[in-house]
């Protein structure tokens, strides 16, 4: 036995038998046919009937007695060791076929189906997958008992792979809806916010205007959210920058996202820039941060967003005077962070998170959380060298 093989590279199958076809086959009989061959020289030993053989008429009674005995004890031990050689033997073929379908066990479950799911999870074909396990021939051994616990193994394998491929069709699928979701409310927002700028150039009363400010607020961050589903798929949003922005910018964009902007202070004086390509990423990513330090903190505190140039990169500090995060609690939300998680395995509490890790991850970001000096949560974010640009 081995482990599965294709169709096309399938090994010839061996007839398989029964373990009570190889006992009886393999041990009983011969062992049985040496028992009646010890019996039968027993048998002529204790009638006396060597006593009147030739070559044996010549010996003394003393010393013809002490072979007759070595003759009889001899041929039981030959019976003995023959007994234990076949009986071996039998064990061994019923180990080896044991441990090969062990084997097989052991690799599928510690090899097997974890790259199964992991291919899958990365975008493989699971339709085709799935179908070359369903028709892969496995090998067969030389006992039918453990053949049948074979099948049952390639059985529950393939039942396993099946419905891997399954909950990646539906994966996919999911994915899909929600890139189309995420996309079709991008552009009708889009729309939507080219109507308000419209109106806000066209509008004469200061009262109408500040409704017209909150409404194009609230439709920035209803944009900011629709770029949230794009983003849990794994694409990318439609939106895109085609040249770099300041910092500064960014960040003065990304507190503009935030329902309670009025209370986030934005303080920098660098001339850095981003590259286009991050620039929309990055405004979603520390959006994301802010809120977060608004919604968990006093409504009566601020908020205040820093950046400068550090060693390793270009750092950004999101810091907010709140009622801060359990060690226990921070180690996890920084794990995450370091290596989001599955989307099915997000907290749906902390979608913010989840997204900002999944950003992070996509530039080289490197985001942490750690106790502020005012017993709150700092967020702080390390962009790489690659990810900063010469301003125009």
């Amino acid at each position: 036995m081995g482990v599965p093989s294709s169709p096309g590279q399938a090994p010839p199958r061996k007839a398989s038998h029964s373990i009570s076809f190889y006992f009886g086959t393999g041990l009983i009989i011969p062992v049985s046919c040496l028992l009646v061959l010890w019996g039968v020289v027993a048998a002529l030993v204790l009638s006396g009937a060597l006593d009147k053989s030739h070559w044996l008429s010549s010996i003394a009674h003393g010393h013809r007695v002490l072979g007759e005995a070595v003759l009889v004890t001899g041929t039981g031990l030959v019976v003995a060791i023959v007994a234990v050689i076949l009986m071996g033997r039998f064990a061994g073929r019923v180990r080896r076929d044991a441990e090969s379908l062990a084997a097989i066990a052991r690799s599928l479950s510690d090899e097997g189906l974890p790259r199964v799911v992991e291919a899958f999870r990365d975008g493989a074909d699971s339709g085709a997958a799935a179908a070359a396990a369903v028709h892969a021939q496995w090998p067969r051994g030389r006992v039918s008992e453990i053949d049948a616990a074979a099948a049952a193994v390639a059985a529950m394998y393939r039942t396993a792979v099946a419905a891997t491929a399954g909950e990646a069709g539906l994966r996919t699928g999911f994915r899909e809806i929600l890139v189309s979701l995420g996309r079709r409310n991008q552009s009708l927002l889009h729309r939507q916010l080219r109507i308000i700028d419209t109106l806000e150039q066209q509008a004469s009363s200061p009262t109408a205007l500040a409704e017209l400010f909150t409404l194009d607020h609230l439709t920035t961050r209803m944009r900011r959210h629709a770029e949230s589903l794009t983003i849990l798929s794994g694409a990318t949003p439609g939106r895109a920058w085609s040249q770099p922005v300041l910092v500064v910018d960014v960040m003065r964009a990304a507190a503009a996202e935030v329902e309670d902007y009025t209370r986030v202070t934005v303080i920098s004086d660098t001339e850095e820039a981003i590259a286009a390509p991050v620039v929309t990423d990055l405004i979603h990513l520390l959006a994301e941060l802010i809120e977060n330090a608004t919604l968990f903190s006093p409504s009566t505190t601020r908020v205040e967003v820093r950046a400068e140039r550090v060693a390793n990169g270009f750092a950004i500090e999101v810091e907010d005077r709140g009622l801060g995060i359990p060690p226990q609690q921070m180690a996890a939300l920084n794990s995450q962070l370091a290596s989001p998680p599955d989307f099915d395995r997000a907290d749906a509490d902390r979608l913010g998170l989840f997204v900002a890790g999944r950003l992070a991850a996509r530039h080289g970001v490197d985001v942490a959380l750690c106790q502020s000096p005012y017993r709150g949560t700092k967020a702080v974010v390390v962009l790489p060298e690659g990810v900063l640009a010469t301003p125009i």
